[in-house]
């Protein structure tokens, strides 16, 4: 305290200087990280008259009741941002100090505080354009720690969402990560009933700046029954098609665009095709899109080898051919299927959507390619 009070002293004082360096730069960090959280609730209030609370949430808080953390995953628009906001929202509105991370998770060590209810958000953990943007050195084994000190704790609780093949890259590429038994709430589109569908699409519009024309175009002939049964549904599309949709064109060419959004899904997978999977992965989507919707996974293992086997002597591929299971669980739970069914793997693609998307992808390969995929065919149906 001596040493506090008279500068002189403490100037010369390395010790004592470092301790009030430390809290200086508690209080930076603190101010910075209070700001974001309060940001991201304002977001999320905002968001809070679009939500149609369904069976995914009350999943998803029974294992953060009983676990204390649930990593939430899923594909591309299928709503894991929103359930987590909601759940991220309903403990805070519960008496839980909120912390919303942004960077990596130390933000969340510099603001742990034994004994007070904290609640703590990490969107895209794993980063959301790619994996490797993402982690910094050792941060798979600190996420881990945090989480089984998470786990023990009375007062606290973790959220955090990924893409489900960022996940399964991740725990390829790290083994700290491979071999730890992550508890994850995959959000599938079986979880909205029609009624939920409906629910989310009328929220949607309501709240949307679309005109009187438009609106009405989506009720003449009840057209929405058109998008809430149609085989591509999902909340990105809606959000994108009532909140982000500027044109202000005429009714019946806006429910026309909306359907064609929906056959042609590539504002949903084209990005993750392109930038957030492996080189490996896309090829072998390429050639489960030649194969049709389910084959058996010696068939495919058999046609992706002679793939690119013919593409090798054109070009360089930096391809492990023969590791084909990395691949698929890589893709797995996001882009395909895998099913056991009576001892026979049967590999199919997760929805339809993205069977589309990928038929879309083949038809616009070069010729070249196109020959490549002929020279290489092995069955034919």
């Amino acid at each position: 305290e001596i040493e506090k009070r008279n500068f002189k002293l403490w100037l010369s004082s390395t010790s004592v200087l470092e301790r009030v360096l430390e809290r200086v730069l508690e209080k930076v960090i603190y101010s910075k990280i209070h700001n974001q959280t309060q940001i991201e609730l304002v977001d999320i209030r905002e968001k809070i008259k679009l939500y149609v609370r369904n069976e995914s949430f009350v999943k998803a808080k029974e294992i953060l009741d009983s676990e204390n953390y649930c990593i939430i995953a899923g594909i591309p628009g299928i709503g894991k941002t929103m359930l987590s906001n909601m759940l991220f929202y309903a403990y805070s509105s519960h008496g839980y100090a909120p912390v919303y991370i942004v960077n990596d998770i130390s933000e969340s060590l510099s603001l742990l505080k034994e004994g007070e209810k904290q609640i703590f958000y990490y969107d895209d953990f794993l980063g959301n354009t790619s994996l490797y943007d993402k982690l910094n050195k050792n941060e798979d084994k600190e996420i881990i720690r945090f989480i089984e000190h998470i786990k023990k704790s009375k007062n606290k609780k973790f959220i955090l969402t990924t893409r489900e093949y960022i996940l399964n890259k991740a725990k390829s590429t790290y083994e700290r990560l491979h071999n730890y038994d992550f508890l994850n709430y995959t959000i599938d589109l079986k979880d909205y009933t029609k009624i939920d569908k409906a629910h989310i699409l009328y929220n949607h519009i309501y709240f949307s700046d679309l005109t009187e024309e438009q609106k009405n175009a989506l009720c003449l002939n009840k057209n929405y029954m058109k998008i809430i049964e149609h085989r591509n549904y999902s909340p990105r599309i809606i959000e994108t098609m009532t909140f982000l949709f500027k044109d202000k064109n005429d009714g019946r060419d806006y429910f026309q665009c909306f359907l064609e959004n929906l056959d042609n899904p590539t504002r949903l997978w084209e990005h993750a095709f392109e930038s957030q999977i492996s080189n490996g992965a896309r090829t072998l989507l390429i050639v489960l899109g030649t194969l049709g919707w389910g084959v058996e996974i010696e068939k495919l293992e058999n046609c992706f080898i002679s793939y690119c086997e013919e593409r090798s002597t054109s070009y360089h591929l930096d391809i492990e051919v023969d590791n084909i299971k990395k691949y698929l669980r890589e893709l797995n739970d996001n882009f395909i299927r895998i099913k056991v069914n009576n001892d026979r793997t049967i590999i199919s693609f997760h929805n339809p959507s993205i069977m589309d998307f990928m038929r879309l992808i083949i038809s616009e390969l070069q010729s070249d390619k196109i020959d490549e995929i002929c020279r290489s065919i092995l069955y034919y149906s």
